[in-house]
């Protein structure tokens, strides 16, 4: 089993998006949703914000129309389009 440790720049990015935005849920689409850490027990002791995040594991995909991904930046692409097209909302990257 995987784990993703949240790191500290995350933690900030997810509770500013909480702060500013207001969002009514936080989706977290992830392949590997095994969250652990600091980082993450701070951001799950902030009982509204934790009852607004949502974490949707997805499938990993290797190709698009029969096409293998040559990148894995190329996936994320996709995978972003796919999941705002079925979902709506705002994609936020960690540089946002």
């Amino acid at each position: 089993l995987r784990t993703t440790c949240l790191k500290f720049y995350q933690l900030i990015n997810i509770y500013s998006i909480y702060l500013n935005h207001k969002p009514d849920f936080i989706y977290i689409h992830c392949d590997n949703c095994s969250f652990y850490g600091d980082r993450w027990n701070q951001l799950m002791s902030i009982k509204d914000l934790r009852n607004r995040i949502v974490i949707h594991k997805i499938p990993t995909i290797h190709t698009i129309f029969g096409v293998q991904f040559g990148w894995l930046e190329h996936r994320s692409d996709v995978l972003r389009l796919l999941i705002l097209s079925n979902y709506g909302g705002i994609y936020f990257d960690n540089d946002i």
